[in-house]
């Protein structure tokens, strides 16, 4: 039972509820509570859906990269997995049809789509793999910003989401380059190298830095919090990318992108909490 719950990133998808409050109600307040908790359980079940199935699909994968994950290791059977995220998605977006919010049901349907779409033939096309992981990811925003009319607000930390986490996809590509082409994925590393695609990583690190920037300028964020995003955006980037210029192996890509989701999700805190 305890191999159920650890598959599904219980970490992940209670990041994936808190994402879907905080899009509603970061500038504004509740409509319905019991609305928002709905889509907070829809959002939090397709998201758990998309983890089991990439990893129903990625078995070839990481028995090369991560071999001690629950389904390589044998703790559930294959076809067993594959049952449990499709029931996954199927609650996850028949619970959303209780949010009576058109537009939620369709951004709840068509994440649970792609997020199979993605697991089965996704990482087989170059660069499409990384933008629907960084849609579907910042999409929790969304969701809860739909479902509570709230979309004007949440803009920024949909677009920060968004390019973050498209940065950090292509560094975990670039370390999963072994077990990625052993499959036959289409990705940056795979298609240009490593350097390529840490190169390209820091590229749309900087493309971010430009954007906070600009929704500052343009009054999406306030003068002190623009300030504040851009200094706590930049400076950790050095720890980030600096190793990397030096030498680019499995073992630094690895820490990158652990540093890169820890401040990912600081720096949403901070957002929020400012807001």
């Amino acid at each position: 039972m305890n191999s159920f719950l650890l598959i599904i990133r219980p970490f992940n998808c209670l990041f994936i509820s808190l994402a879907v409050f905080m899009g509603a109600i970061i500038n504004n307040y509740i409509y319905d509570y019991p609305i928002v908790f709905i889509a907070m359980i829809s959002a939090m079940l397709i998201g758990a859906g998309g983890y089991v199935i990439n990893d129903f699909y990625d078995i070839p994968i990481d028995a090369i990269n991560k071999p001690n994950r629950i389904l390589p290791s044998g703790k559930i059977p294959p076809k067993t997995a594959y049952l449990y995220g499709v029931f996954l998605f199927v609650l996850g977006f028949s619970v959303s049809y209780f949010t009576k919010n058109l537009w939620g049901i369709i951004i709840a349907i068509t994440n649970s789509v792609l997020l199979y779409l993605y697991a089965k033939k996704g990482k087989r096309v170059l660069i499409v793999n990384n933008l629907i992981v960084g849609y579907t990811t910042a999409s929790a925003f969304l969701y809860g910003a739909i479902i509570n009319q709230n979309v004007k607000n949440v803009i920024p930390l949909v677009l920060f989401t968004f390019l973050y986490t498209v940065t950090r996809e292509i560094v975990k590509d670039a370390e999963d380059l072994e077990g990625d082409m052993n499959y036959g994925a289409d990705t940056l590393a795979t298609k240009f190298g490593r350097r390529t695609a840490v190169y390209t990583s820091l590229f749309v690190a900087l493309l971010l830095a430009v954007l906070i920037y600009g929704c500052q300028v343009y009054g999406f964020l306030s003068l002190g919090l623009g300030r504040l995003l851009l200094i706590s955006y930049t400076v950790p980037l050095i720890a980030v990318y600096l190793p990397l210029f030096r030498e680019i192996s499995k073992e630094k890509l690895y820490r990158a992108s652990q540093i890169i989701k820890g401040h990912m999700f600081a720096l949403l805190f901070v957002m929020v909490l400012y807001r």
